[in-house]
């Protein structure tokens, strides 16, 4: 790995400067005070389509499960308690019984595609 000299680091800084703005604007995205939702969110975005819509892909996942919660999608112990099969279905996502490590953990579920 190449090491920058003292007026090489002071260009890069100065480029960074000149291109990023001085304040970003706050991301009004992600799932406030919904973390199932949120959960939900993190765990089906690894490896699959974000969706370009809020019925598509990783949205349209979560969109469905927060409109059957029919509320703020806000109490991981309500997660938990949810019948595999039934969640994946909503998820619209694959589920595979034979994958579940244990009764009751149904995580392994959430890795398949949506």
């Amino acid at each position: 790995m190449t090491q920058l000299e003292g007026d090489q680091v002071d260009q890069l800084l100065e480029a960074v400067a000149a291109r990023l703005p001085a304040t970003w604007p706050q991301w009004g995205g992600g799932w406030p005070y919904e973390i199932e939702a949120a959960l939900i969110d993190a765990v089906l975005s690894i490896r699959n389509r974000y969706g370009k819509s809020p019925t598509s892909g990783v949205r349209g996942s979560v969109t469905r499960y927060r409109n059957k919660r029919a509320m703020p999608a806000d109490d991981l112990e309500h997660l938990e308690r949810q019948d595999p099969v039934a969640l994946a279905s909503v998820l619209g996502i694959p589920f595979d019984p034979g994958e579940r490590p244990c009764p009751g953990d149904w995580s392994g579920a959430l890795t398949g595609g949506a």
